[in-house]
């Protein structure tokens, strides 16, 4: 098995596409929303996704989940 970093490229193209395709449906609501609340917002949005996957059998999104983890830490960092 490679080290992590070696599968850096390859995961940050593939966040790429999906934060496009996540752009083309919600825009830029990630900013309308603000960080005030992001924690608790995050942690119900993933445990949808959770329960998604456990009962329905829906993969679980792990480039959303990344793609989620991008919008907090950019909030978090840049937003007032």
């Amino acid at each position: 098995m490679k080290e992590l970093i070696e599968y850096f490229d390859e995961f940050t193209e593939e966040l790429r596409k999906q934060i496009i395709e996540d752009n083309k449906r919600w825009g830029n609501t990630w900013i309308e929303r603000g960080k005030a609340g992001q924690e608790m917002r995050f942690y119900d949005w993933v445990s949808d996704k959770l329960e998604n996957h456990y009962l329905e059998g829906l993969p679980f999104p792990w480039l959303k989940i990344a793609g989620e983890a991008m919008i907090g830490y950019i909030r978090e960092k840049y937003m007032e």
